[in-house]
């Protein structure tokens, strides 16, 4: 039950994230990509029991307690959580957009690095509190409203891999591409 709630509740915020980030780049609700916002939901509807288990499982595998603890548990979520769930994003996306594996593979590529370099201060800061003050059975309605905004920002960077995938040749030599 706990599954179901953390994926209900991340593929509604899921869609509230994209849509903000869609509002943001000039659409209007009758020009907003569905189908854009119902990948990002469905990927967040997935990913959340996978966080909410991972939690928990740190909760009972790192002893410590106090800020030692909290901080033993952001490292840990930054380590072992971060990359994968940022390469399945990227992966995921692509093939429900209908790109080739090896597409997914360079929207990976391309889109990792500067996402993980905004992913990590933004979740860092979340988790200090995530794993401090937020109750267990809340986190992940807690981290939920605060993917609205994260949401928001790797839609961003999903559309500019995209951007730059789509870029002509002589575009992509001139940026060192």
């Amino acid at each position: 039950m706990q599954s179901l709630k953390a994926a209900a509740t991340a593929g509604v915020i899921g869609v509230a994230g994209d849509v903000l980030m869609q509002w943001r780049e000039g659409r209007r609700s009758d020009t907003f990509d569905w189908e854009r916002a119902g990948r990002l939901a469905a990927f967040r509807a997935v990913h959340a029991p996978v966080i909410d288990y991972s939690w928990r499982y740190f909760d009972r595998a790192i002893p410590f307690t106090g800020a030692v603890g909290v901080v033993a548990r952001v490292v840990a979520d930054q380590a072992l959580l971060m990359p994968p769930s940022l390469i399945a994003f990227f992966l995921s996306q692509g093939a429900m957009e209908g790109l080739s594996a090896a597409a997914c593979v360079e929207r990976v590529k391309d889109a990792f690095i500067p996402t993980a370099i905004v992913c990590t201060p933004y979740w860092c800061v979340v988790h200090s509190l995530t794993f401090s003050v937020v109750p267990v059975d809340l986190r992940i309605g807690w981290a939920s409203v605060c993917a609205v905004g994260w949401n928001a920002i790797i839609s961003d960077q999903n559309q500019a891999a995209i951007q730059r995938a789509d870029a002509p040749a002589d575009c992509k030599a001139e940026k060192g591409g």
